[in-house]
């Protein structure tokens, strides 16, 4: 029997054109009291962590007390399934994911939450970013599958190699070991490099042309998720 190919997706930014980290924080507590003060508060924390003074799992452990931790578990899980038929899949999702790999086994290893990303993708191997329980509200991060998580996740399921990986994100250098053909998203579009070539020169190059949408960060995205 042939060995199925075995491709490796990151989340955000390679199948979506944003985080939706962000908006699924905003989501969750867009009903909650001084929520604006909130969302502002969030990105100011935001900011610290570009800058290294916060990292990302204190990042999403502060969003999380902001708008989720008074919600019953119960509700999130709800909240999350509602939010995951609004999130904006883009061509990469489209051609790539459902059409390319259609006789591969697909994984999807990202950082974002897995309670969404599961009823987004409910016949896909899933590995996501998970949320600890206490006394029925979720209170903080169980296990943060970020930069090299994702490469010890794979190993645990016994995979070692990947045919071919796509990312948006130099953070994944763990997975990049593992495959022998890595395709960067990067504005919706891929450049791939394959395993003899440097990924940190050619890498630096494509990231310069990277659009950076700072409006839809600043601004909350309404339109998006439907808030009106």
């Amino acid at each position: 029997m042939d060995r199925k190919e075995i491709v490796v997706f990151d989340f955000d930014r390679t199948l979506t054109t944003y985080d939706t980290t962000l908006d699924f924080f905003q989501f969750c507590g867009r009903r909650k009291a001084l929520f604006v003060f909130r969302y502002y508060w969030y990105l100011f924390l935001w900011c610290l962590q570009k800058l290294d003074l916060i990292s990302n799992l204190q990042l999403k452990n502060l969003g999380i007390k902001l708008f989720i931790k008074s919600h019953k578990a119960e509700d999130v899980k709800q909240l999350a399934k509602e939010f995951s038929s609004k999130i904006k899949l883009n061509q990469i999702y489209h051609y790539n994911f459902k059409t390319e790999c259609a006789n591969a086994r697909v994984i999807v290893v990202s950082a974002a939450f897995e309670i969404y990303l599961e009823h987004l993708f409910p016949n896909i191997e899933i590995i996501g970013t998970s949320l600890r329980k206490e006394e029925e509200e979720f209170v903080q991060i169980e296990e943060h599958v970020y930069g090299e998580r994702k490469g010890l996740k794979l190993q645990q399921m016994g995979i070692q190699e990947i045919d071919r990986l796509y990312t948006d994100s130099r953070n994944d250098s763990s997975l990049l070991a593992m495959s022998a053909q890595c395709n960067l998203v990067v504005n919706n579009e891929i450049n791939t490099i394959v395993s003899n070539l440097s990924f940190e020169d050619v890498s630096h190059e494509i990231f310069k042309a990277q659009k950076k949408d700072f409006r839809s960060i600043l601004f909350c995205r309404y339109q998006n998720l439907e808030l009106k």
